[in-house]
């Protein structure tokens, strides 16, 4: 290949690959989402695995769409089991639930959402959705 969008992103990987515990919230989800939309054949587990438990040490700091984002790259990057991701949804469901009336996501994070639920669902072989039935509900209307 003559682009250079592979040379970018490993670039990229080996300098971030140490620093995810330096990223703000923004941070995390700007350096995974690229991987996920550009460039999903291939992302270092280091830097998946590293955004990811990031992710879950600043939740309270994460906007809820930030988590969907964050929630639906590593599906597309198809690199985290889904007992890693349990936290990330659960923190979704609680601010749904404890929220609800005032519960506001835009059409794009609520298929997100969806997406990633069904995909960790159906693709791990899990009887139940790891979203409540009212919140999967949302993600329709």
């Amino acid at each position: 290949l003559s682009h250079p969008t592979p040379e970018y992103f490993e670039a990229v990987s080996s300098l971030a690959v140490s620093k995810p515990h330096t990223f703000i919230a923004q941070e995390l989800c700007n350096t995974i989402w690229p991987y996920a939309a550009v460039y999903h054949y291939r992302v270092d587990s280091q830097l998946s695995n590293g955004i990811l438990q990031e992710a879950i040490q600043k939740l309270e700091s994460l906007a809820s769409e930030q988590i969907i984002i964050i929630l639906w790259s590593m599906v597309v990057l198809n690199s985290i089991n889904t007992e890693s991701v349990v936290p990330l949804f659960s923190e979704i469901s609680k601010r749904y639930y404890s929220s609800q009336n005032t519960f506001q996501l835009s059409r794009k994070s609520l298929s997100q959402l969806h997406q990633a639920s069904l995909w960790y669902s159906e693709e791990h072989h899990s009887n139940e959705s790891i979203l409540p039935i009212e919140l999967r509900e949302e993600c329709f209307t």
